[in-house]
Formats: structure tokens, sequence, C-alpha cells
């Protein structure tokens, strides 16, 4: 059996790190956003005895490595679903504890980006099984075992636009924006681990409420972005040095004309919100020696996975 889905990255329009719980997690406030960057993620289950592996390529050869599995959020996906449904029978009709399960993922969403490339992925694996495996899980059951995965995981089952709260299980869908054109820059050399940035935040004292979500979603859906834009926050943008490219980034994209610019998730990359193709592309031209860049759009909850499909 084999199945392969493409899974979209998230940008964080708006990103507020408010409690620290006992248990060690992070409370947020954010609202999430689906872009049209994807991994594509491919999983096999043969028959075996619970074995799993994973391997990925990237890059322009697109070379495979393997990635240290059990640490890996792809891998942690399987083995937690497998656990929790060792007795669902495939199409085939194997029982899932009588399968090995081989995955790769060709890796075209930027890691330590702050875009969710890791979450995206464990999802497409739960996403997949959920569909290989006759468990009988629903959306709610599959968001469960992502939450243990990571906080972008449930987001990035449900995807579209959602205001989360909690350590991101929380969601209601918001916005029923059109379609926002974007331009993603990821700046060079500028990698940001999530667990550090994390630590970041608690080394400074910044575990508190700071801004107002709703007038924020309340300013999108008016199409109000200069509103919106004095409203916008990233809490992680407050513990990078000075001297970070983020902050160069975002204000060539405003110059340029960006309804707003902002860094997504713990970074490093910066999203701008542009309406016209003359801006956007001045603001490509004026980042590209600063970051890769990627152009991109919004989507959709209802947008396809199907990754055949999208290639015919």
């Amino acid at each position: 059996m084999k199945k392969t889905i493409r899974i979209p990255a998230k940008i964080n329009l708006y990103l507020d790190v408010t409690d620290k719980m006992p248990s060690g997690y992070h409370e947020l406030e954010t609202v999430m956003q689906s872009i049209d960057i994807f991994d594509i993620v491919t999983l096999r289950a043969v028959k075996g005895s619970g074995r799993i592996s994973v391997f990925a390529k990237e890059g322009k050869q697109r070379a495979d490595f393997a990635l240290p599995q059990p640490r890996n959020t792809a891998y942690r996906a399987a083995e937690l679903f497998a656990a929790a449904y060792p007795d669902a029978l495939s199409k085939d009709g194997v029982r899932m504890a009588d399968c090995d399960f081989e995955i790769e993922l060709i890796k075209n969403i930027p890691s330590e980006a702050g875009l969710g490339g890791a979450s995206a992925d464990a999802a497409a694996v739960l996403t997949i099984l959920s569909d290989m495996f006759d468990a009988g899980t629903d959306e709610n059951e599959l968001i469960a075992l992502g939450a243990k995965i990571g906080a972008d995981v449930p987001f990035c089952i449900r995807r579209g636009t959602v205001l989360a709260r909690g350590i991101g299980e929380k969601m209601t869908d918001t916005l029923q924006n059109p379609t926002l054109h974007l331009l993603i820059a990821k700046p060079y050399g500028e990698n940001i681990s999530t667990p550090l940035a994390f630590a970041e935040i608690d080394a400074r004292g910044l575990c508190r409420k700071s801004g107002d979500i709703n007038a924020f979603v309340s300013s999108m859906e008016r199409g109000d972005f200069k509103a919106a834009a004095k409203l916008s926050l990233n809490k992680f943008e407050s513990t990078l040095p000075a001297a970070s490219k983020v902050f160069a980034i975002k204000e060539a994209m405003l110059s340029c004309g960006a309804h707003m610019a902002q860094m997504s998730g713990s970074g490093s990359a910066v999203f701008g919100i542009f309406a016209d193709t003359a801006s956007f592309r001045r603001a490509e031209e004026a980042v590209k020696k600063m970051a890769q860049v990627y152009p991109c759009h919004t989507l959709a909850r209802d947008a396809s996975l199907d990754y055949e499909e999208i290639c015919l």
C-alpha cells in the first residue's frame, strides 16, 4: 500500500505567547494561515512487524538522507497512530501491527523558518494513515494525536485560517478574506530553533498577553490592512538580536508597498502581504540578496492535498 499527498506550510498572521503552563508547554494566541508551499509525503505500508523508517529529499539534487528516527515528527506520528490503533485493518485486510512503514519526505518547506515544515510532515503521516487504515478516526482524534507531537500539528491537520489558543489545539475557523498574495523571505544564514526561541521568551519574562487578537481579526475581516498592521504582532521578534536580517527584510517589504510584513512562528522567515504585482516585484528584488524568496498565496481549508491530481 502506498499513498502520496502534498501538505502545506503555514504562517502566523498574529502570534502571542501569553503564559507558561506547569507542564512546560506555552499558552498561545495566534492566527494561523495555510500557504501554497508544500512538502510531499509518501507513506508505504508493507507486511512486517511495526518497523518505521523515514527518509528525506531536499535541495536541487534531491539527495536522499536518513533522518534521526525517534526525534523526527513524521516518525513520531506513525508511532503514535500505530500504538493507538494496532488492530485497525487496511483496505487489504492487514492489521496495522503487522506492517512496516516507510516514509519519504520531499522537503520544499524551509526548515527552522517558522513555516511549520516538521509539523506539516507529521500531519501528513496522520492523515495518510487515517485514510489507509480503518481506524474510525475523525479530525478531532487526529488533532488530539497531533497535539502530542507539537503545537502546530493540529493546525496542519485542520488547515485554512484559524484562530488558535491553548498550545495550538483550541481552534476556531476565522477570516473569509479573498486569496492574499505573499512574499516569503528566509534570511540567509539565520536558522532559529523553536525550543531555543521559547527558552529565550522565558528568560526575558515575556510570557504575558501583549495584544488584542480579536481586534486584529476584526480588522482583517474588514480588509483594513492598515489597522491590522498596527495590531499585528509576533512575540518572538522581541527575542531577536538587533542585527537580525529579519528587521531589514521587514523594512524593505514595507518600503516597497507591503500592507503588512512580519516574521512567522519562531522565525526566521518573514512574510509580506501585497496588493499589486509592482510592489511585490520591487520587494522581491530588494530582499533577494538577504534571503531566499518564495512567492506564494494563501490557501483555503478545502485546498486539495492530492499530489497526483495536482501533477496532472
